[in-house]
């Protein structure tokens, strides 16, 4: 599980740096055609409370560099299981951190009565940041040298 484990969170890490670039706001319905933002474009500062989704990029890319050595140190040495725990220890704070930006976004959509314009890019950060917090526990809690999946 060590090796499939650490592959899933470092896709899940990239998935949640590329849904950055998605669309987060979809405001056509309201402000008419051509009325999204990225959450790229949101981070620009001018649009008032943007650092959560620092938090959420910020999530992503220690996702992301913290499960490929995992992979890397799993393949190479077949008993070591400190190296393994401790890189997978950093990718379950990536991957809070992506969880906690992304959740505070739609809970912050949801107390200005503006749900409906929260669009697909902060689901599927959302969902990457879930699926890479099981699979980073599971790579720290079965990478015990037995069973190498």
């Amino acid at each position: 599980m060590r090796i499939a484990g650490s592959i899933i969170t470092a896709i899940c890490g990239i998935v949640i740096i590329a849904a950055i670039f998605l669309t987060w706001v979809d405001a056509s319905g309201y402000f008419g055609y051509g009325s999204t933002a990225s959450a790229w474009d949101l981070i620009d500062g001018s649009a008032g409370d943007w650092w959560y989704l620092v938090i959420v990029l910020v999530g992503g890319i220690l996702m992301a560099l913290f499960a490929v050595p995992a992979f890397i140190v799993s393949l190479a040495s077949k008993g070591s299981r400190a190296a393994i725990v401790t890189l997978s220890l950093f990718a379950i704070v990536g991957s809070v951190l992506s969880i906690f930006g992304s959740a505070y976004f739609i809970i912050d959509a949801v107390s200005d009565d503006a749900f409906d314009i929260v669009s697909y890019g902060v689901w599927i950060a959302l969902a990457g940041a879930i699926v890479g917090f099981i699979f980073a526990i599971l790579t720290a809690s079965f990478s015990k040298g037995k069973q190498d999946w």
